[in-house]
């Protein structure tokens, strides 16, 4: 649901639970959550208390994330190459680099990874509204609707799609649109009642998307 404040919350109280047993797990998600949160430290802590129980290439990579960003050195490629050798899920080890190149603005890196993964799962809409996303930072919205039309296509709940396509109609001017897509985003997205009905409610709740359209 993207509320990654409560979850932290609620995996650290587990985490001090005496009957906690399932530790990997545990490490792992609070791991995920406190890179989400910024918190660099207590992600490298869980990082390597999960690697002390089970080595995956997921983690590996958070590793080198977490210490990119804490250290402000970039240690991502070789990460990368190190989860990259393991031999288990290529494709969300693939999609984490990719998401952080983006962050990086690496966009080239970052397309020719989803590319990679649409030629090897070309009916899987995440990769797709992904690369949309690249498109509408570097304002190529043609090319960005095209993405956009084809992860609707392949999966209509496409959380991701939906934003992506309201950030794509609020930058062509059409309103009803962008808030149209936008309300199918939070009713799927959040237990909350949010609809939103003017184009100033939609630029408070998605500013940070928006700002990102602008530079």
């Amino acid at each position: 649901m993207g509320i990654d404040n409560a979850a932290y919350d609620l995996f650290i109280k587990a985490e001090k639970l005496p009957d906690c047993y399932n530790y990997f797990s545990l490490y792992y998600e609070l791991s995920d959550v406190c890179l989400k949160l910024g918190k660099n430290d207590e992600a490298l802590n869980f990082i390597q208390k999960a690697l002390d129980i089970k080595s995956t290439s997921y983690l590996i990579l958070m590793k080198g994330i977490a210490l990119s960003r804490k250290e402000a050195c970039d240690y991502l490629d070789e990460y990368f190459n190190m989860a990259d050798a393991l031999d288990d899920d290529k494709a969300l080890v693939k999609h984490l680099y990719a998401k952080e190149n983006v962050l990086l603005q690496k966009y080239d890196k970052a397309l020719a990874v989803y590319k990679a993964l649409i030629e090897s799962n070309p009916n899987y809409s995440t990769y797709y509204s992904e690369i949309a996303k690249i498109y509408l930072i570097q304002k190529d919205y043609e090319l960005a609707y095209e993405y956009l039309k084809t992860a609707y296509k392949l999966n209509w709940n496409d959380k991701e799609c939906l934003k992506n396509l309201s950030l794509y109609f609020y930058s062509q001017g059409n309103i009803q649109e962008c808030l149209n897509n936008a309300n199918a985003y939070f009713k799927i997205n959040t237990v909350l009642d949010i609809e939103i009905k003017t184009e100033e409610e939609y630029v408070e709740r998605f500013k940070a998307d928006i700002r990102k359209l602008s530079l």
